[in-house]
């Protein structure tokens, strides 16, 4: 029986509150059922719609229209580090980054362009044998651009068999690294990281001497990574035949020993003076006790940059040995330095042996537990910065309490500051700083301090501090044409009243605030 609503008058129903008979409730039932089925189709054909709708608004998308170096850009910042380096990338990130270009031509032409991404590798001992071809073509990807190796020599155990065993193969002279330092990609950079000096050695007895002729990977590294799991090599203070003596002819070298030994004095580095007298650049990371920092140092007459990390300890130099008694009455002259960073400094005391007068940037990371006096730093620091006042434009001081009046001294000791950094930088008095440097303002404006400063930043500042003194010192330097950037944070959260700060500068001219948002740091780490 045909029950459709067209045979069946329903409209009055639309209008009343009658109440349907079994028919016309049928044929409402009926009429449900289809307009729900037209409403289905229309619903999809809806949606084919906004699917060609939105495949034509694609096509105009403006990021279409990215440059592929700007996409390549975007895809590099996947890979950075929080210091802003980009990452040596190891098997799992090498995989990510492949993936990427798996995605569409157009991405895979944007990764292949940013010749930054393929310049930087991390390959462990077990993944050389499987393609020594597959790193140079990894690196034929970065251009011009100077590559960064670094190889993992002992990547499970940090315990070479030779160590205990002569007769067994040392890892460093694997057939794979041998190849792959005589007929691989040339490098620029190179890291390795092995058990013990030894090791290092095998390695140097293998290649041989360098060989400017040969164009050799290991002949043609100019910047040279070596991290030592322990120091079980020994070797006398006069030994003449060094595990560093075949290293080629490098401008940078990097040395991270082992963290392990408990006494140190004793042992001797023994890196040839011909090596470092070349070096432009050299870090040293350890924990040892004794003068081999300096004993080091002492022959590096071209170097321009030094990184010492000391990891909190103290490397109690031996006061008694006679070559510090002379360091203390000469001391060691590094006249081409211009950047120097002391990390995860406990103290300062390595600033009374050296001198750097065309010093450009000082560093000073302090531990946590750094462990001199407020009045040991000062009288370390200010013999030193006074050897390069005229030049020293950056400062960085990272955890220090001092008396107002020794900060001041400080500041006013340094005229060709340009940026100054003080982080969780205190005073253990009720007096400011920056309030004693506003009145030596007032009494000689025609000469006021920190002449040339054109940064501040006072970062992890205690809740409690008060930056009117800081404010005003900026105000009366900040004379025009000359422009201050200002920047502040703290500890945690800022307090309300420091969003003030912004508009305390509103109506006056040379300076800008920033307010930084750091990640908040426990006040008591």
């Amino acid at each position: 029986m045909d029950t459709k609503s067209t045979h069946i008058d329903i409209s009055h129903l639309f209008l009343t509150n009658e109440i349907p008979t079994p028919q016309e409730e049928a044929a409402i039932r009926q009429d449900i059922e289809d307009l729900g089925g037209k409403i289905s189709l229309l619903r999809t054909e809806l949606a084919a719609l906004e699917a060609q709708l939105q495949q034509r608004q694609h096509t105009l998308s403006s990021v279409r229209k990215l440059p592929l170096e700007v996409i390549g850009e975007i895809f590099g910042s996947l890979f950075v580090h929080p210091e802003g380096t980009t990452d040596i990338m190891d098997r799992d990130e090498r995989e990510e980054l492949l993936v990427l270009g798996l995605v569409c031509k157009g991405w895979r032409d944007a990764l292949l362009g940013s010749h930054r991404l393929w310049r930087f590798l991390h390959v462990r001992l077990s993944e050389i044998p499987l393609g020594i071809d597959k790193i140079a073509t990894w690196f034929s990807r970065s251009g011009n651009l100077p590559k960064v190796l670094e190889v993992n020599i002992d990547e499970w155990s940090h315990n070479c068999g030779c160590r205990y065993d002569p007769e067994k193969a040392c890892n460093l002279v694997d057939p794979s690294v041998v190849q792959l330092l005589t007929d691989g990609p040339i490098v620029y950079h190179l890291a390795l990281i092995c058990d013990t000096p030894k090791c290092f050695g095998n390695l140097m007895n293998r290649l041989g001497p360098p060989n400017a002729i040969s164009n050799r990977p290991w002949d043609c590294v100019k910047s040279l990574d070596l991290t030592f799991a322990s120091w079980e090599y020994r070797e006398g203070l006069n030994h003449h035949n060094s595990v560093f003596d075949s290293l080629p002819p490098l401008t940078a070298l990097h040395l991270y020993l082992p963290l392990d030994r408990t006494e140190t004095r004793e042992v001797s580095l023994n890196i040839p003076p011909a090596v470092l007298n070349v070096l432009t650049s050299i870090t040293i990371s350890s924990i040892w006790k004794g003068n081999h920092i300096l004993t080091l140092l002492q022959h590096c007459a071209c170097v321009e940059n030094v990184m010492v990390d000391f990891d909190g300890r103290d490397p109690m130099f031996h006061l008694e040995d006679p070559f510090i008694q002379k360091v203390i009455k000469n001391r060691i002259s590094l006249p081409r330095l211009q950047k120097l960073h002391l990390r995860g400094a406990p103290n300062v005391d390595l600033l009374q042996f050296i001198q750097a007068p065309k010093l450009v940037s000082l560093d000073i990371d302090r531990d946590d537990l750094s462990s001199d006096l407020e009045t040991t730093f000062f009288n370390f620091f200010i013999p030193f910065a006074m050897i390069c006042k005229g030049t020293l434009q950056h400062l960085r001081i990272y955890r220090l309490a001092l008396p107002a009046s020794y900060l001041a001294d400080i500041l006013v000791k340094l005229p060709a500051l340009t940026h100054l950094t003080l982080e969780r930088v205190t005073t253990i008095s009720g007096s400011s700083p920056w309030a004693i440097l506003s009145e030596t303002v007032l009494s000689a404006p025609s000469s006021p301090p920190l002449p040339n400063l054109r940064s501040l930043e006072l970062l992890q500042l205690p809740r409690d501090y008060i930056y009117d003194h800081a404010a005003r010192f900026l105000s009366a330097i900040a004379i025009s044409p000359r422009h201050v950037s200002w920047t502040v944070s703290y500890v945690k959260e800022r307090p309300v009243h420091v969003d003030h700060l912004q508009g305390w500068f509103n109506d006056k001219e040379g300076v800008s605030v920033y307010l930084a948002r750091l990640p908040e740091v426990d006040a008591a780490s």
